[in-house]
C-alpha cells in the first residue's frame, strides 16, 4: 500500500515539473516572438490600434484585462492583430481552458452572449473588440 502512494506521489511531482517546464518553454517563446516590440499600456494600446475607430477607450481596456487576467504571461507587447490561431496559439498552451474563461468573462462583463459559430472565428484582440462593440451597439438598438 505504501508503495502505491509513493509512486502516485512521484508520478504528480514528476507531472508537476513537466507543467513548469513546459510552461516556461512556452513563455520563452512568447518572449522570442514579442522580442524587440514595446510594451504597450492599457492607453498606448487603444491610442496605437483604436483610436481612428468609433470603439470606446473603456471596451479595448476590459477586453484587454480580460485577456490579462486570463493568459499566464506577460501579454504587453501583443498587438490587437496578433493571430491567435498562427504564432500566437502557444498561449493556449499555457491554460488550455483560457479560451474559455475569456468568452465566460466576456459575456459576464459586457452582459453579452457570444454564440459558438462567433468564437471560432476570433483570432486576435481586434476581432473580439470589434464583435463586443458590434453586441454593445446592437443590443441597445433593440
Amino acid at each position: 500500500m505504501l508503495s502505491a502512494i509513493s509512486s502516485i506521489a512521484v508520478l504528480l511531482l514528476l507531472g508537476y515539473i513537466i507543467v513548469l517546464v513546459t510552461d516556461k518553454a512556452t513563455k520563452r517563446k512568447l518572449a522570442n516572438i514579442t522580442q524587440g516590440r514595446a510594451p504597450h499600456t492599457d492607453d498606448g494600446f487603444y491610442d496605437q490600434f483604436f483610436a481612428s475607430s468609433d470603439v470606446p477607450r473603456d471596451i479595448v481596456i476590459k477586453v484587454r484585462s480580460i485577456f490579462r487576467d486570463n493568459i499566464p504571461a506577460d501579454i504587453s507587447a501583443v498587438t490587437a492583430d496578433d493571430d491567435f490561431s498562427k504564432d500566437f496559439r502557444l498561449i493556449w498552451m499555457l491554460d488550455s481552458m483560457a479560451d474559455v474563461e475569456i468568452l465566460v468573462s466576456l459575456e459576464k462583463v459586457f452582459g453579452i452572449t457570444i454564440e459558438d459559430s462567433e468564437a471560432e472565428n476570433i483570432k486576435s484582440i481586434r476581432n473580439v473588440v470589434d464583435l463586443v462593440w458590434r453586441k454593445l451597439q446592437t443590443e441597445s438598438t433593440d
